[in-house]
């Protein structure tokens, strides 16, 4: 067992197990204090969800964290204004907005497609179908990490960019304004 704290401001702790698992040698990362996933501009509601599926990819439930991503993408779409019960409803409706130029700037760069598989994979990772569950295996590490990835390029374009666009406009308004210009 060791512990860990962060050098940087954040003085975040943790403290690591290594053990040995079904697979062989593992480590697990226990925080000190319930984190948040994501992005400096994730709303708390989405980062909650990262935070679960993190905590449960940190232990191998590789099940419950690849449900937790659906999760939050549930909730982005949720607090992007799709409303519409159930996550299937909110991704078509996105696909409508796609197609016919509505909706946020971002939709325009999101596969619709993309997001349907990670809603796929999430409801199976908690429907595995008749009991068996020897499907769940798909649910491996590498497979998690794209689903991370994913849902991180999602939240740069929800929630980062135009963060970053909004301040490069404040600023470059208050030096226009002092120059005069």
């Amino acid at each position: 067992m060791y512990a860990l704290s962060c050098t940087q401001r954040c003085g975040a702790r943790w403290t690591l197990v290594a053990f040995q698992g079904p697979e062989g040698p593992g480590v697990v990362a226990l925080p000190a204090q319930p984190g948040r996933g994501g992005t400096s501009h994730t709303p708390e509601g989405v980062g909650y969800y990262l935070d679960q599926a993190t905590r449960a990819r940190s232990v191998g439930a590789r099940s419950a964290a690849a449900a937790m991503y659906r999760a939050a993408l549930e909730q982005v779409l949720f607090d992007q204004g799709y409303r519409v019960r159930m996550l299937g409803n909110k991704i078509a409706e996105l696909e409508r907005d796609r197609k016919e130029g509505r909706g946020p700037g971002w939709v325009r760069h999101i596969d619709p497609g993309v997001l349907s598989l990670l809603k796929r994979i999430g409801d199976g990772a908690v429907h595995p179908g008749e009991g068996d569950v020897a499907g769940q295996q798909a649910l491996d590490e590498d497979l998690l990490r794209v689903a991370e990835d994913l849902l991180g390029g999602l939240l740069e374009e929800v929630y980062e960019t135009p963060a970053r666009q909004a301040e490069a406009q404040r600023r470059l308004s208050a030096a226009a304004e002092q120059l005069g210009g």
